[in-house]
């Protein structure tokens, strides 16, 4: 959700200056910023007396000092900038209103390793060893409250190369026009091109000075209690051109909480810590500076960034430790290496609370788009920059909650968040908003609201849940245009009412044909919310249509973007199914899904099946199943949309299904039998290997039944087709058949950590896939071939994935083969060539 909200942004698109003077003889203040930008500069050193005893300015570049410590003057130091003092022979004069520095190269391109001990590895090997305790989320609890800011605007790319972002990328967003210049000569044309440049320059430098491109502002709180139950409720929500607070999650969602994971999170990307075990011998440290501060502690400032040829993602920058329990107080991060979408640099300051413990009280985030997303014409270039703060305030440590008021639902939006008054603000705004702040909800209101961006907006949230509003319903636009092997093109309509009828109900149904069978499918469905909370439903159904024998679904386990969907292009073999049936489906305590379901249908296969037991044949098939199917994600978090879609956001540990059905001879069914399903996924990064993912899949049924009640092996074969994950690439389809089987679909991603060679960086993928399977009595299943795998089936394969990129598309290559007992005499024959499509913002 993260992505697509970003995306859409892409798609639809100075505070008060600091004084550095006295305040009633006791705060000298003051702002630091950049000598050729004008950027303010955080985490700069101050040092203001000879004793060595300083302070550093915030992430908006601003200090305080109090005149009782004395100061005799104000040396300024850091990193990538030359150290400048600023002299006066007596406190009471009058110092410049804002303090500059000016920027100097500053490069690690070589590491030179000399005798004896580093002494920032003991810095570093310290905060590592008391990372527990300064961890603020090892805490028992802790509540506070949050105001965050994110504005996108374009920067000139003559300006950004000098501003302290992340790689400087060489991004273009050009400004051209065109016209009929036939007639004229190319003196005359060059000379009117550069006219034109140099006026839609003037135009878009004029632009830029008024107003952002856009602006969202929240007021969130925050309550915890270890471990990892959250809750945050958004109290305040505006955002530019929308009324809807939707947006809000992301300001939240841009970078880990504070910087003591084994993995930095960066969007959906994780970095190794440099503060991790081990991180010494995978990170250069430069102890830059130290200095004493106000409480009389040490502050080391310490340089990090990967050693050479190191394959692993890895973060650069800059991080402050505090010898108070060697906690870190500030650092400055960035990736590494960034040729993707974009790149981002993140800032975070820590307060220590009641003098015992440090807390993030600033975060920033700078996004910079990558090279090539805006490119037009010629003229002057710009770059879009997104900036997000966060102003942490009203930090209570360990108070008194209670574990019953929070549940699975960690983000959720009051029903008011957008029409708070402008009082309300005041109370979490660090400063006014400035002109350009407000010229700019001025303007993209009135075009949120011409254009009705709430629309695109509502537009964007059903794209997320696989459906998109129109009217009164809302249209699965998977089932628009469609495609498998049996029906061939299969154009369809699926729509369900949406929240414009009904809050409590819903009504649907959907109709399709296919081309290659000549046939109608269609049906209808209904679903009542008896209690919204415990996510009670209660549905009916009636469909005719078609299904693959022998297959079976996990609820939740392919989501819409999920590649598991492209094996159902090559399904060849599928039954005519009539089914009529109810289902209850409900939140069983906090981590459970559950599902209870009764159905009856008639089958009838397309081709010349026929099953045969205790001396009948049988070509139709009726059954009467009624069953349990329940989910189990431990610790995974929902965001709650204003329009009460739940979004998942994830889990860090294992996600469990399992499917029990009953098959009972009442209702004209004609099969007694017990049929069980589970799947287990995990998916975990490691420090030097990339994203490695399992998913083990098992199934048994205790009775002789009919091919459709069996487990078909997943096979995903043709020559030349779509990768699709956690299925047999090189496995035919309908080749295998069990009543009892267990599968493992194994991958081990190590992205872009082997090959870095400029913009071709294809992410190479490992993948094994295991299966074993017994069919009882194969002799019951007559005029069909089908084998059993009790003797192992086994695929390799190789994926190039990310080998092209363009936007958010990847095109990739891969390459599997088929060894082991089921192998085939012709080599030719056990591989599978693949194409690879993935969706990245990364």
């Amino acid at each position: 959700m993260q992505r697509v909200l970003l995306l859409f942004i892409i798609a639809s698109l100075n505070g008060p200056s600091g004084a550095f003077l006295l305040t009633g003889q006791e705060i000298i203040r003051g702002r630091v910023i950049d000598a050729e930008t004008g950027e303010p500069l955080p985490f700069v050193n101050i040092v203001f007396n000879q004793k060595g005893t300083g302070t550093t300015t915030s992430l908006d570049g601003y200090f305080s000092i109090d005149t009782r410590a004395q100061p005799e003057f104000l040396k300024l130091s850091y990193v990538g900038y030359e150290p400048v003092t600023f002299y006066r022979d007596r406190v009471e004069e009058a110092f410049p209103a804002v303090l500059s520095m000016k920027r100097k190269p500053y490069l690690i391109d070589e590491v030179t390793v000399k005798p004896g001990i580093n002494p920032a590895h003991r810095i570093i090997e310290e905060a590592f060893h008391n990372r527990r305790q300064n961890d603020p989320e090892r805490l028992s609890s802790f509540t506070y409250t949050s105001y965050n800011k994110l504005f996108f605007t374009f920067v000139p790319d003559s300006i950004l190369t000098r501003i302290n972002l992340p790689g400087s990328p060489n991004i273009s967003v050009r400004f051209a026009f065109s016209g009929n210049v036939e007639e004229v000569e190319k003196q005359e044309v060059d000379t009117v091109v550069n006219e034109i440049n140099d006026s839609s320059t003037i135009k878009m430098e004029e632009f830029l000075e008024k107003q952002h491109l856009f602006l969202m502002e929240s007021v969130s709180e925050r309550a915890y209690i270890h471990p990892g139950r959250n809750n945050e409720r958004v109290l305040a929500s505006r955002v530019s051109g929308f009324r809807d607070p939707s947006f809000t999650m992301l300001a939240t969602q841009l970078q880990s909480f504070s910087f003591y994971d084994n993995f930095i999170s960066l969007l959906d990307r994780r970095y190794l810590n440099p503060i991790s075990r081990g991180s010494t011998s995978r990170y250069s440290f430069i102890l830059e500076d130290s200095m004493f501060t106000e409480l009389d502690d040490t502050l080391f400032i310490i340089s990090f960034r990967p050693y050479p040829d190191r394959n692993f993602d890895g973060l650069r920058g800059v991080v402050y430790i505090n010898s108070r329990g060697y906690a870190v107080q500030n650092v400055i991060a960035e990736p590494e290496e960034s040729h993707n979408f974009f790149t981002i640099r993140i800032q975070q300051n820590y307060t220590l609370v009641n003098n015992r413990q440090w807390f993030p009280a600033e975060l920033n985030t700078d996004i910079i788009f990558g090279q090539d997303n805006f490119s037009a014409g010629s003229g002057s270039s710009y770059s879009l920059v997104g900036i997000g703060k966060s102003y942490l305030s009203g930090i209570e440590i360990e108070p008194d909650l209670r574990t019953r008021d929070f549940n699975h639902v960690e983000l959720t939006i009051a029903p008011d968040a957008h029409r708070q008054t402008e009082q309300f603000w005041e109370k979490f705004r660090l400063e006014p908003l400035s002109e350009k702040d407000e010229k700019t909800y001025h303007v993209i209101d009135s075009i949120g609201e011409e254009a009705n961006f709430d629309r695109s907006l509502q537009v964007l949230e059903a794209l997320a849940t696989g459906y998109i509003p129109w009217g009164y319903v809302n249209v699965d636009y998977m089932s628009i245009i469609d495609f498998n092997h049996f029906e061939g093109l299969r154009p369809g309509l699926k729509i369900v009412s949406n929240d414009r009828v009904s809050e409590r109900y819903s009504l649907g149904g959907h109709f399709a044909w296919g081309a290659r069978d000549k046939e109608i499918k269609y049906g209808a469905e209904a679903e009542l919310i008896l209690y919204p909370r415990g996510e009670v439903k209660l549905g009916v159904s009636y469909k005719m249509d078609v299904e693959e024998a022998g297959s079976f679904l996990f609820q939740g386990a392919q989501t819409t973007l999920s590649s598991e969907n492209y094996r159902r292009y090559n399904i060849g073999r599928m039954d005519y199914v009539e089914q009529s049936g109810t289902s209850l489906s409900f939140r069983l305590m906090r981590h459970f899904q559950a599902g209870l379901y009764f159905n009856s249908s008639n089958v009838k296969p397309d081709d010349q099946y026929i099953y045969f037991e205790n001396g009948t044949e049988n070509s139709n098939f009726k059954f009467t199943e009624s069953g349990l199917n329940l989910r189990f994600a431990f610790r995974e978090r929902f965001m709650q949309t204003p329009k009460g879609n739940m979004i998942s956001m994830g889990t860090d540990f294992p996600v469990l299904w399992v499917n029990y059905g009953r098959g009972l001879a009442i209702l004209g069914g004609d099969y007694e039998y017990t049929r069980i399903q589970a799947r287990l996924f995990q998916t975990f990064v490691t420090k030097s290997l990339g994203t490695t993912s399992m998913v083990l899949e098992g199934g048994v049924v205790d009775k002789n039944v009919p091919l459709q009640k069996l487990y078909i092996g997943k096979g995903n074969y043709r020559h030349i087709s779509l990768e699709a994950a956690n299925s047999f690439a090189t496995m035919r389809m309908l080749e295998f058949a069990s009543s009892e089987f267990i599968s493992m679909y194994f991958r081990q991603n190590f992205e872009s950590l082997l090959f870095r060679s400029g913009n071709f960086r294809p992410e190479l993928v490992f993948i094994t896939n295991i299966g074993y399977g017994r069919l009882k009595n194969p002799e019951n299943h007559h005029n069909i071939s089908l084998m059993s795998m009790d003797k192992g089936y086994f695929e390799s394969g190789i994926l190039f994935s990310n080998i092209y990129r363009k936007l958010i598309m990847g095109y990739g290559l891969g390459i599997y083969y088929r060894y082991g007992p089921y192998s085939f005499d012709r080599t030719l024959d056990n591989f599978a060539f693949k194409l690879a499509f993935n969706i990245n913002l990364r």
